[in-house]
C-alpha cells in the first residue's frame, strides 16, 4: 500500500482524485480493512484536499473524514487536530451546492455521534452543532443527512 504515502505528493489532480476516491471506498466502514487503513492516512493531507477547488478532488477527502469519524473518538479527535472541523463550517458558510452541503453534513454528524464529551463540548463552542442544525433543518434537499433518514449509518457507539 505505497500508494498511500506515495499520493500525499501528488500534484496531478487525476491522480489525487483517484487516491481519494479509492480511499474513500476503503474507509468505508461497510469495507473490510477498514480499520488497518485509517490509522495510515495522512488526514492533514486529506484536510487540505477538503479545500480544492475541483469537487473530483474535494468530494472524496470530505467523504474520507466523515468515514474515518465513523471508526470512533479517537479517530475524531485525530481529524479535529488536523484542522477538519473549520474547513467542513467553512465549505458549509460558503457553498451553494446542495449535493456538497450533503456531504459535510454527513460527516459532521459521523462525528458528533462518534465523539466523546470533551469533543462534543468542542463542537458545540465551536457553532459547529448549531450551524449544522439550522442546514438541516432549513434545507428541502433529500441529499441533506437527517438523523432520522440514515439511521444505521448514524447509530452512536454502544454505551452512549
Amino acid at each position: 500500500m505505497d500508494w498511500l504515502d506515495r499520493w500525499t505528493n501528488a500534484e496531478e489532480d487525476p491522480m489525487v482524485s483517484d487516491s481519494l476516491w479509492a480511499l474513500s471506498y476503503i474507509t468505508d466502514m461497510n469495507s473490510e480493512g477498514a480499520d488497518k487503513v485509517v490509522p495510515r492516512i495522512n488526514l492533514s493531507r486529506v484536510v487540505q484536499c477538503m479545500l480544492h477547488e475541483n469537487l473530483l478532488v474535494k468530494v472524496p477527502a470530505i467523504k474520507i473524514v466523515s468515514n474515518v469519524c465513523c471508526v470512533g473518538a479517537d479517530f475524531v479527535a485525530a481529524a479535529l487536530k488536523a484542522g477538519a472541523l473549520n474547513v467542513l463550517m467553512e465549505i458549509l458558510h460558503k457553498s451553494k451546492q446542495q449535493p456538497l452541503i450533503a456531504e459535510v453534513c454527513e460527516a459532521l454528524l459521523n462525528a458528533a455521534t462518534h465523539a466523546d464529551e470533551g469533543q462534543i463540548e468542542k463542537l458545540i463552542s465551536s457553532g459547529c452543532i448549531q450551524l449544522l442544525v439550522s442546514v438541516t433543518m432549513t434545507s428541502s434537499d433529500p441529499s441533506v443527512p437527517s438523523r432520522s433518514a440514515n439511521p444505521d449509518r448514524h447509530n452512536p457507539p454502544a454505551g452512549r
